[in-house]
């Protein structure tokens, strides 16, 4: 199980509910969802880079340095340790396919 901490740029949009229909979002890439599917993946590239894809876009994930951090999971009241991450990544934008 891989563990990803993703800093959302400026230029991807989640949610579309919070966007009118008339607003013009043509330098924003939608990442929807719908139940278990969306129309975004995590994908790693033939270099060994990994990227999020977004129809024939790339996000390259850059690796950079973090303090040591855990990941937990709550259930009611209890914690369980899941694992220790060491590294976060950023999404950069890159040229299409």
């Amino acid at each position: 199980m891989a563990f990803f901490i993703l800093k959302k740029p400026a230029f991807i949009t989640f949610n579309m509910e919070k966007y009118s229909e008339n607003m013009s979002l043509m330098s924003k890439h939608q990442i929807l969802s719908n139940g278990n599917t969306s129309n975004a993946s995590l994908v790693k590239h033939r270099n060994g880079k990994w990227y999020i894809k977004y129809g024939n876009v790339l996000l390259e994930m850059k690796d950079v340095k973090c303090k040591e951090m855990t990941i937990s999971k709550i259930n009611h009241d209890v914690g369980t340790f899941v694992e220790k991450v060491n590294c976060k990544w950023f999404l950069q934008n890159t040229a299409n396919l």
